[in-house]
């Protein structure tokens, strides 16, 4: 599942648009919207924070592990990241 129908889930519990998440994660409102349809990958740190923002433990079903740990350069988990 793409990125974008979870974090559309999330966005509507919190009661936030995309773009009010861009501006809490100092994203582009275009580049988030990219990047939930998979046109980009997401960093990290970008993962951890959007994460923070939209209260999700568990990041892993989200996003794709391989890429999140390839842009990170480090084999933490996001789970780990977060609770740190």
């Amino acid at each position: 599942m793409r990125p974008n129908a979870w974090i559309s889930a999330a966005l509507k519990r919190k009661g936030i648009t995309q773009k009010e998440l861009a501006g809490r994660i100092g994203m582009d409102p275009t580049m988030l919207s990219r990047k939930l349809r998979c046109d980009r990958e997401f960093l990290y740190s970008e993962v951890v924070k959007i994460c923070i923002e939209l209260d999700i433990e568990n990041p892993l079903p989200i996003f794709e592990t391989k890429k999140i740990e390839r842009d990170a350069g480090t084999s933490h988990s996001v789970g780990r990241a977060i609770s740190s």
